[in-house]
């Protein structure tokens, strides 16, 4: 590493460190980290920022405690590379919390076959895989593709919120020379979407998983081992193109069929529904409810808007709703629900919202 880049990387660090860096020199900072030779490195630059620097002033604005329980919750390996690097970081026990845990985790376990993409609260996004798979990813939503599907010999992707997918057709080359289709899997917490070219919506929330089948083809396998009876486990335990499948967790899917299962909960629905449009009605930018009860609707909008919801009359949540209104800014929504809900709302906080039933003049 030349000269001049060490020097970049100890202005990061006193930037850093005093907490006047913007989040995209916390970013170049992480990046540099990365490419430096290793923590012996690493260790003389911080040294040198860290003794020319008021040290007390930082220990005292720093909250060390919540910056090693969110690093350590995004690396679960993440202590065990703290441990190396506290071997070479004698000087300073608060250093190497700062560094150790929050840059060493992405630099010793970054895997770069791995593409993550991520919408805030009330944002959408329209993704095209690499594979040709077109994803549109609904609000407060992730989702992980693995890049290396072509070696792997299957496309994975791990979703975290709620997605619709147009799952694109891809061959690959099975024993033989034979040709098959290569499969498409959907993993949540709760189980994995096996499929080929299909159309679906998938959504994990609240410790349940959510599937709609527009079109095609989809085995859900469930992930854990303690499942309800199920009347499709009695059919063929095979998913897509012959792939083997545990059939006492196996559930078949046909198009205009939805799967509610929670494995916490130990609970599954299995229907077929007539209206296609509400459950992916948030493509074209509308929210959709159609006679489910008023407490299941306010679920729905806190997952989207981040907001929390305080309700006066506790009778409102039973209420059955029919309500659609498009959802580009929050204001339109709550403006929507006043005068067709008949209620009234108040914002509490920038996060908390009230509602109350009309009164009536």
């Amino acid at each position: 590493m030349s000269n001049s880049e060490k020097n970049r990387i100890r202005i990061l660090m006193r930037k850093y460190l005093d907490e006047s860096c913007t989040p995209e020199e916390r970013d170049e900072l992480i990046e540099k980290i990365k490419m430096t030779s290793g923590p012996e490195e690493m260790d003389e630059m911080l040294k040198e920022v860290w003794t020319g620097m008021d040290r007390s002033e930082i220990l005292e604005e720093l909250n060390w405690g919540r910056l090693v329980e969110a690093s350590v919750a995004k690396r679960r390996n993440a202590m065990k590379a703290v441990a190396v690097w506290r071997k070479v970081w004698k000087w300073s026990a608060a250093a190497a919390i700062v560094l150790g845990v929050y840059f060493v985790a992405d630099w010793w376990n970054t895997d770069s076959s791995l593409m993550v993409y991520e919408t805030e609260y009330g944002e959408t996004q329209e993704i095209v895989l690499d594979d040709g798979t077109k994803v549109s990813l609904n609000a407060h939503s992730k989702l992980i593709w693995n890049k290396d599907w072509e070696g792997n010999k299957v496309r994975k992707v791990k979703l975290q919120g709620e997605a619709f997918f147009d799952v694109s057709h891809v061959s690959m080359e099975g024993e033989k020379g034979t040709e098959l289709k290569m499969p498409f899997e959907v993993q949540t917490s709760d189980l994995t979407i096996n499929v080929l070219g299909t159309a679906f919506n998938a959504s994990q929330r609240r410790g349940k998983t959510e599937v709609y089948l527009e079109r095609g083809i989809v085995v859900l396998e469930l992930n854990k081992d303690e499942t309800p009876s199920l009347d499709a486990a009695e059919k063929e335990p095979t998913g897509p193109e012959g792939m083997q499948l545990d059939s006492s967790r196996v559930i078949h899917m046909s198009p205009g069929d939805l799967v509610s299962f929670s494995s916490d909960e130990n609970t599954l629905v299995q229907k077929k529904m007539e209206a296609t449009e509400e459950h992916s009605a948030w493509r074209e930018g509308t929210l959709s409810y159609r006679d489910v009860e008023f407490r299941v609707m306010l679920q729905s909008l806190e997952d989207i808007y981040g907001k929390s919801f305080e309700v006066d009359d506790q009778k409102l949540l039973n209420k059955r709703v029919e309500f659609g209104v498009p959802f580009e800014n929050w204001e339109t929504v709550t403006e929507m629900m006043e005068m067709m809900l008949k209620i009234e709302i108040t914002e509490i906080t920038d996060d908390t919202i009230g509602i109350k039933k009309r009164t009536v003049n």
